[in-house]
């Protein structure tokens, strides 16, 4: 189908959003940017969209209110609300989403506990929720360390002297046992949040690691 982006470049007014009602078989909707309100989710609601497959708001000002202008979406298979304002009430709009298969909410202000109602309301959907800050790492599920394999160019971990080979201990003062509660972890904390991380780094020759402690200014997926 059509995919229809409106970024920070829109010059439009909010009566033209309406326009799209012309367009046939749109898959796809992206809405990015601070001029994204409530009200162009009013403009939009009850679109007939029948064949529309994904919706994504990015870095908007879109309330719980105006989330619920798009609740007749139900063709809808995945969500993508990132670095906007909605709340656990939004939750109920979420679940009318009855054929969505995942929906990712990143730097929004909906909790874990939201997160969990909304898993407990679409059991077949994959629900994504995480604070939205990046390190910028990577490591093995199932090991018993955290210990990094991989370190993203450019990213937060690589930026505060984080390598590969490093084994984290504690982040921001709490222990973490393998990678699996690393991600976890990180998942709570907003990008732009500085963070200290405990880890050891192996010594070429040496059996024992040193200890050290870096800060870190996390990142933003």
């Amino acid at each position: 189908g059509t995919s229809v982006e409106i970024g920070e470049k829109w010059t439009g007014k909010d009566d033209d959003l309406r326009l799209l009602r012309r367009l046939d078989g749109v898959g796809q909707i992206v809405l990015a940017g601070e001029q994204v309100t409530d009200k162009w989710l009013e403009k939009l609601a009850n679109l007939p969209a029948t064949s529309l497959q994904r919706v994504e708001l990015r870095r908007t000002k879109v309330t719980d209110v105006g989330l619920a202008y798009l609740a007749s979406f139900t063709s809808v298979v995945r969500v993508d609300i990132l670095y906007t304002p909605i709340t656990d009430a939004a939750v109920e709009t979420l679940a009318k989403f009855v054929n969505a298969q995942y929906i990712r909410v990143y730097g929004t202000k909906i909790t874990t506990q939201g997160a969990n109602q909304l898993t407990a309301k679409l059991p077949n959907a994959r629900i994504d929720r995480r604070g939205g800050a990046l390190l910028g790492v990577g490591g093995s599920i199932g090991e018993p360390t955290c210990t990094i394999h991989t370190v993203q160019p450019d990213s937060a971990a690589a930026k505060a002297g984080i390598l590969v080979g490093d084994t984290i201990l504690k982040f921001d003062g709490t222990a973490v046992q393998d990678f699996t509660e690393l991600t976890a972890a990180i998942s709570e904390k907003i990008g732009g949040e500085e963070v200290e991380i405990e880890l050891l780094r192996p010594n070429v020759g040496d059996a024992n690691p040193t200890a050290k402690k870096v800060t870190v200014t996390l990142g933003e997926w």
